[in-house]
């Protein structure tokens, strides 16, 4: 009985999840026919033969139920944390691709690191989290500490710019890549399965 209850949590947890992906996503036009399926609307923009190819792709819902067994639960904290991991990867001397820490918030209160100078505008976001939940982009120090009692635990950083080439196709958002890193089970061998460069947000619509 409790596996089951568990199991359901579980799947609240991901329509929970996949509820909030949608609201975010800005596709050409809502898909209901795709949800019952398990797939966001904006799919059929990415993946123009969906309709006629479904069986080829895997569901968001399906991706969503089952991802969090990729990973143990003691990766899955260390992903969330993002100072924990940042310092691994300064470590692994990835360290100057890093976002530029430049203060913390702590229970509404703004910590400055030594050191500061005049900065194009900063972002604010959970020390913990993903998804970009309660990010928040603000113009200088004045607007941190306007906002600053909306945070418990975070971070404030150096707003990131474009590249030139990626300022070129869409200069109104952060237009990231996403990579998939992986890990073959003969070898043990880390690659990369795919990557993603993602061009445009909610605000500025698709590009």
């Amino acid at each position: 009985m409790s596996r089951t209850i568990g199991q359901m949590r579980r799947q609240l947890g991901v329509l929970r999840g996949l509820s909030r992906l949608e609201r975010r996503s800005s596709p050409s036009r809502r898909r209901p026919d795709l949800w019952v399926r398990g797939f966001l609307s904006d799919r059929a923009d990415i993946y123009p033969d969906l309709r006629t190819r479904r069986s080829a792709y895997v569901s968001d819902w399906a991706v969503e139920s089952r991802q969090h067994l990729l990973n143990s639960r003691a990766t899955v904290a260390l992903l969330r944390d993002k100072t924990a991991f940042a310092e691994l990867l300064e470590q692994k001397g990835f360290g100057a691709y890093l976002p530029v820490t430049v203060g913390q918030i702590r229970d509404g209160a703004v910590e400055w690191d030594g050191g500061l100078d005049a900065a194009e505008g900063f972002i604010i976001k959970p020390r913990l989290g993903r998804q970009a939940r309660d990010v928040c982009l603000v113009a200088d120090r004045d607007e941190v500490l306007l906002v600053a009692g909306d945070y418990r635990d975070a971070l404030i950083q150096r707003r990131a710019i474009n590249h030139e080439y990626a300022s070129a196709i869409n200069p109104g958002s952060l237009n990231t890549i996403r990579v998939l890193a992986m890990r073959d089970p003969m070898t043990a061998e880390p690659f990369v399965g795919a990557a993603v460069h993602k061009f445009g947000s909610l605000r500025t619509g698709c590009v």
